[in-house]
C-alpha cells in the first residue's frame, strides 16, 4: 500500500508519503472512511480486509520499550514487522473483491 500526495509533488520529490509492505496479495479495493479523514480500508487477494489510520506515526524508541515489556511479562515473541498504522485485520472471508464503508454507520463496512 503506497500513499502519494499529488498536490505536493514538489515537496516530496516524487517519493511516497507512506509505503506499507504488509499485504501479501494484490490490493483489490481501497476506500477512505467518510467519517475519519485519516482512515482507509483495503481488501487484498490474500483474503484480508485491513483498516489503516494514516495519522499514526512510528516512535521506534517507545515501540521497543513496549516490545521488551511485553516479552518480559508474557514470554512470547511479538512481531515487529506490523506497521503501527495498521489498526485491524479481518480474515476468514475468501475471494474478497470489493469493500465499501457504510455511509450512515461509522466503522461499519460491507464486503463481497
Amino acid at each position: 500500500l503506497c500513499v502519494c500526495f499529488l498536490l505536493c509533488r514538489y515537496i516530496s520529490n516524487g517519493k511516497y508519503v507512506a509505503n506499507f509492505d504488509y499485504c501479501k496479495g494484490a490490493i483489490t479495493s481501497i476506500e477512505w472512511s467518510p467519517f475519519e479523514g485519516s482512515m482507509v480500508a483495503t481488501t487484498s487477494a490474500d483474503n484480508q480486509i485491513c483498516f489503516w489510520d494514516l495519522s499514526v506515526e512510528r516512535d521506534a524508541v517507545e515501540e521497543m520499550e513496549h516490545v521488551e515489556e511485553d516479552k518480559a511479562s508474557q514470554g512470547v515473541e511479538i512481531p515487529v514487522d506490523i506497521p503501527p498504522q495498521l489498526l485491524f485485520v479481518h480474515q476468514g472471508q475468501n475471494n474478497i473483491k470489493e469493500m465499501h464503508w457504510h455511509e450512515q454507520i461509522p466503522g461499519a463496512i460491507l464486503s463481497t
